[in-house]
């Protein structure tokens, strides 16, 4: 499907891999191993990153991790605050940028203002001195997080995810992806916005969405799984 290119002779590696299609990619195990996540538009990559979260997996997508690291740590400290452990103060301030004033705590309190920094407190501290209003869990109890990713971490704590390990899965368009490689990828074939003319076009000899396509195809190392056009009409692949 690319009339206008240069030969080049292709070798096979010695290992087999796996080529499977798939209706949806909610059927895609991605329990194990590395993965990439493609998809040809940008809103397509958006919602694969939003069935990830659903599935509390962790992820990088346009080079970020799926969660701030902050909210992370200042989920760590909390919870160990209402475990009885005794924080620095940098710890604390950590934990109150994520409660929301007085309401969690006190005007006033969130920098910990004439507080020597080498100081440790425990919650009883706080409840008694710095302004702090609760004892809540951290879902209930850092309001300043947002209900989106309170939700995703929720998922990610069912999950049995480690929050600081490094994510097994990247999320990113086909055009973002030239030069990457996993030993999975994951690639849809929808085109969102198609006409009919537009789609016919798109699956004619057309270099340009054919060299594209071939990008995605060849990113994988070992497992290809193809994702059939799920809303809209895709781009045809052979089986």
């Amino acid at each position: 499907r690319i009339p206008n290119r240069r030969e080049k002779p292709f070798l096979p590696k010695k290992e087999e891999g796996i080529v499977e299609w798939h209706r949806h990619s909610e059927e895609v195990n991605l329990e194990s191993g590395e993965w990439l996540l493609l998809s040809r538009t940008r809103k397509g990559a958006i919602q694969l990153e939003e069935e990830v979260r659903q599935r509390g997996l962790l992820y990088n997508h346009n080079s970020s991790r799926s969660i701030d690291s902050d909210v992370i740590e200042a989920v760590r400290l909390w919870e160990a605050l209402r475990n009885g452990q005794k924080l620095r103060v940098s710890d604390i301030r950590t934990i109150y940028k994520y409660m929301l004033l007085n309401s969690q705590v006190q005007f006033g309190h969130k920098k910990l203002p004439n507080v020597k920094e080498d100081v440790y407190l425990g919650i009883d501290d706080l409840l008694t001195h710095h302004g702090l209003l609760h004892t809540l869990p951290w879902d209930e109890g850092l309001g300043k997080i947002p209900a989106k990713d309170r939700a995703y971490l929720k998922a990610c704590f069912k999950r049995g995810q480690t929050l600081d390990a490094k994510p097994r899965i990247t999320i990113s368009t086909i055009h973002a992806a030239k030069g990457r490689e996993a030993e999975n990828v994951l690639l849809t074939t929808d085109s969102s916005g198609q006409t009919q003319s537009m789609w016919r076009k798109m699956n004619s000899q057309d270099d340009d969405e054919a060299r594209v396509f071939y990008v995605g195809l060849t990113r994988a190392k070992h497992g290809l799984h193809l994702i059939h056009p799920m809303r809209t009409r895709g781009y045809l692949i052979p089986h």
